[in-house]
């Protein structure tokens, strides 16, 4: 491999777009080996600037980056660097959500939580802290925050349907969009929505969510159900007050699958 670039996530992002089997957990290892080894990767910068582009992918603020060096005939204004000077970048921001390679062309998003799981990079937001009892001096940076949140929902929802005999097709780790997880069992398509709280307060889907998800089960013939996950703080001054700090140490309530009314098509 070149220190100059990563060839192969250009190669392995064309086995990605043809539906080659795996490829995209093989583009994830390969950005992980990129960041292990201290390789150099492509990343469009601001203009006039060398600093990188911030981006908004599905509403959600990212780091753009490029696979390959062929994304110069498109965005003359990049930078090839050491990615883990990126990494710093993002571990540095706890509104960042990941990394996008090729924004406008087929984009691959490498989230900042799988990087945690599978660099040697860890995230300090998700470093343990002792932040005693009661409610200590904090500041809105040690706030968990609404995508963190639902990264941890989901995982807590994958587990479990998968527990349930589901088969995930495709996950969706964005609290904006009504679909969170496609899965199969039994022949059946099924479109689950996962939502997340911060304890006390409940889990619910409201009628316009649950309109929503119908409607769009509808259109796809899927079957629609509801997946409420609840966070809250092992401190009780803390759960009492729906604080949930980064670091600290709370608990998971998971009621279940709920079904909702079923769709004749």
């Amino acid at each position: 491999m070149n220190l100059l670039g990563l060839p192969n996530l250009g190669e392995i992002k064309k086995d990605i777009i043809s539906g080659k089997d795996d490829a995209l957990e093989e583009f994830v290892l390969e950005v992980a080996n990129a960041i292990d080894n201290h390789l150099w990767c492509y990343f469009p910068t601001m203009p006039n600037s060398n600093n990188v582009a911030l981006v908004r992918y599905l509403g959600k603020p990212m780091i753009a980056a490029y696979s390959s060096a062929e994304s110069k005939k498109i965005a003359p204004d990049m930078i090839c660097t050491d990615i883990n000077k990126i990494i710093d970048i993002l571990y540095s921001n706890k509104d960042l959500c990941g990394i996008v390679f090729d924004l406008d062309d087929n984009p691959i998003v490498i989230q900042r939580d799988w990087i945690n799981e599978i660099s040697n990079r860890k995230d300090p937001r998700l470093k343990k802290r002792d932040w005693g009892t009661g409610i200590p001096k904090y500041t809105s940076e040690d706030i968990i925050t609404k995508d963190e949140l639902f990264d941890f929902g989901m995982k807590v929802a994958e587990e479990e349907i998968e527990k349930e005999g589901y088969s995930i097709i495709q996950t969706v780790h964005n609290y904006r969009f009504i679909v969170s997880i496609v899965a199969t069992k039994n022949e059946k398509k099924y479109y689950f929505y996962v939502k997340t709280t911060v304890l006390p307060e409940a889990s619910q889907m409201d009628s316009d969510e649950e309109k929503h998800l119908k409607e769009v089960c509808k259109e796809e013939k899927a079957l629609p159900l509801f997946i409420p996950v609840e966070f809250g703080s092992t401190d009780k001054e803390r759960f009492d007050a729906s604080l949930l700090l980064a670091g600290d140490e709370f608990y998971y309530r998971y009621t279940g699958i709920i079904t909702l009314d079923n769709i004749r098509y």
